[in-house]
């Protein structure tokens, strides 16, 4: 297939839903006309119906899984879907889509809903309003599920080790023809992938062995490929048919709830895991309480998943197999381009395979979409342990009355001492007084400052800590650039600054609203984490009429002690950097960038890191206060301003 330059820029969309009522309840369902809130990439949050008491539809969506599903049928279900987001004024996304896919560039639309029963619905199927074309029959396009708040585990290494694990319980599975397309895939094409790749095989797999072979912490398992039956269980659930350990018990059946605890067993979970079985993406009804198989490995943090919602055929696994891996292991190595070279192999086929297959995975996770060439950034512990500790206490707002320790974060403080600096600006700035503040912001910039000596001092580990303003912090992230330092952040709760160790599950997700204007010429950014940013306050300081670009990132409930996990920032600061990389940077109608920021300290460094990049134009972040006038009394410029102003500006 002809593949598109990987440096093409891509269109990202979402589709992000909440049920208007029953709100807290992902699985609070029945079949009535329900009404949700639908949130878009363009645009604000629309109201829409969903006809789930409509008995045709039901019909419909249950014949999906025939072997030969009625076109009619699926047309039914495409116009249900085209009505119900036709309702929430959808337009200006799908004009974004049909816009870059006329330009050749790739697009991504994510499906995210805190409504269980949405996922049962078969998003592939929905019909473009000019063309027809369905979502799944389109070029250089990746629809991907993703489950609110999911986080991924992802540890990248060298070797690629893929593990096709089959199990042929209770009938035939074609293991032979899928072994010999991936073996074809890793030794016929030239490319950098599949000459580091190993293949390993686990025949008769039973949950014993599958799990031994998954857990194996000296060689860990990159990419599952799994090919066995699936089954529709007791309760409607799906799961998977593997061997029996022993023989004469027949086969064993693998629900939702056994993929978890498996998953939880293992210490490097795998990075892509293809699941080549029957309806392991189908939740076998709406809101079935233990989801699919692919939904469960996708929550366990699993960074990308395939599976197929409905039957799939023993021929379309073959030629899904063969297209995937001949692009994903000598071609492009992109789940994108693998899938829909996958796809359009599948389109001459009599089944529904084509539309069958899903991906989960996490909207703004480059690395799951890329899994041989990048993973994830883990958080930032650094290798050595051989040079000075300094812990950089920086004071402004309030004093800093303790100091992490070897209980806070261990591996720091392993055999050696620290020695504790402290940038104090209380005095100065005592009372919210901002005559001396650009005295005190020259005071960081000096080079004869001992903030810039530890800045570029060598064979020295730093930790940042403390209670700057924001704009500071985010001024000594700026300045920090691309020198390694730990960030520490303070948990009112026990009274340190320590993060919480030994965390699972997810935490709260941070979502991206975007918005274009025609006149303006700034960039806005927001981000809504410690409190929430109020557009009103912003426009005292910013009128509208100057904002080209509203970029507005915001968790659920905003509120103080919100981060937790070092691993949080690095993820939240990752979205936000991918945003401005796409949207800012070398645009050349942004001619600055405004930050408002209620977030907390450890954030605000990292966001100056991140703001220190090349490409990004003249930047200046704001300082909050409650009681002040206007609210945004004050800003300091990252960068020159290009209009002349001062470095900092008191309004």
């Amino acid at each position: 297939m002809a593949r598109m330059p990987r440096t093409s820029k891509v269109e990202e969309l979402s589709l992000e839903f909440l049920r208007k009522n029953k709100t807290h309840d992902p699985y609070n369902f029945s079949y009535e006309r329900e009404e949700y809130i639908v949130m878009r990439s363009y645009g604000a949050p629309k109201p829409a119906f969903f006809p789930w008491d409509d008995t045709q539809l039901q019909k419909d969506l249950a014949g999906l899984s025939a072997l030969r599903p009625n076109d009619l049928a699926v047309a039914r279900i495409g116009r249900r879907l085209r009505e119900f987001l036709d309702t929430a004024d959808w337009a200006a996304d799908e004009e974004a889509l049909e816009k870059a896919l006329r330009e050749k560039r790739p697009v991504h639309l994510t499906i995210r809903s805190h409504a269980a029963e949405l996922y049962y619905l078969p998003w592939e199927l929905l019909p473009l309003r000019v063309s027809g074309t369905l979502l799944g029959e389109l070029p250089d396009f990746l629809l991907r599920y993703q489950w609110p708040g999911t986080q991924s585990q992802d540890a990248g290494q060298d070797t690629i080790r893929i593990l096709l694990a089959c199990s042929a319980a209770g009938e035939r599975v074609p293991f032979a023809e899928h072994r010999e397309a991936i073996e074809d895939a890793r030794s016929s094409r030239a490319g950098i992938i599949s000459a580091r790749t190993e293949l390993s095989f686990l025949s008769n797999a039973n949950r014993q062995s599958l799990a031994l072979a998954l857990r194996d912490p000296d060689r860990p398992i990159d990419v599952l490929h799994l090919l066995c039956h699936g089954k529709q269980l007791e309760g409607n659930t799906c799961g998977l048919v593997l061997n029996s350990e022993d023989r004469e018990e027949g086969p064993d059946y693998l629900t939702p709830s056994d993929i978890r605890r498996l998953v939880s067993t293992i210490e490097k979970p795998p990075r892509l895991i293809v699941l080549c079985v029957c309806q392991s993406s189908h939740t076998g009804t709406p809101a079935h309480l233990l989801g699919s198989i692919a939904e469960a490995f996708h929550r366990q943090g699993i960074p990308a998943v395939i599976a197929s919602r409905l039957p799939l055929s023993g021929t379309g696994s073959i030629l899904f197999t063969k297209a995937f891996y001949e692009e994903l292991l000598g071609g492009s190595g992109h789940l994108r381009t693998a899938l829909v070279a996958a796809r359009q192999q599948l389109f001459l086929q009599k089944s529904l395979d084509w539309a069958s297959l899903q991906l989960y995975a996490r909207e703004g996770d480059d690395a799951a979409l890329d899994p041989f060439r990048r993973s994830t950034p883990a958080p930032r512990v650094l290798p050595t342990r051989s040079g000075e500790l300094v812990l950089l206490c920086h004071e402004a707002y309030d004093r800093a009355y303790v100091a992490p320790g070897a209980d806070d974060v261990p591996a720091l403080f392993s055999n050696r001492e620290a020695r504790k600096v402290v940038i104090d600006q209380t005095l100065a700035l005592k009372g919210r007084n901002w005559e001396r503040l650009g005295d005190e912001v020259k005071w960081l910039l000096s080079p004869e400052g001992e903030l810039l000596q530890l800045l570029t001092k060598r064979d020295t580990e730093l930790v940042y800590y403390g209670f700057p303003y924001i704009p500071l912090a985010v001024l000594v992230g700026f300045l920090a650039n691309t020198r390694p330092v730990h960030v520490v952040e303070y948990d009112r709760e026990v009274e340190r600054f320590t993060w919480m160790r030994d965390a699972t599950g997810s935490f709260p997700p941070l979502r991206k609203k975007r918005s274009e204007y025609a006149t303006g010429s700034v960039a806005r950014l927001r981000l809504s984490i410690s409190a929430t940013v109020n557009v009103n306050d912003c426009e005292e300081v910013l009128p509208s009429r100057d904002v080209g670009l509203d970029l507005h990132f915001t968790v659920k409930t905003p509120q103080r002690g919100i981060v937790r996990r070092e691993a949080q920032v690095q993820a939240y600061i990752q979205q936000i950097r991918a945003a401005l990389d796409r949207y800012v940077a070398g645009n050349s109608r942004i001619q600055a960038l405004h930050v408002f920021a209620s977030v907390p300290v450890s954030i605000a460094f990292r966001l100056g890191q991140a703001l220190a990049a090349t490409g990004l134009p003249a930047c200046c972040v704001y300082n909050y206060g409650a009681q002040e006038l206007p609210r945004y009394k004050w800003r300091l410029w990252l960068r020159a301003d290009p209009t002349g102003s001062p470095l900092v500006d008191v309004f």
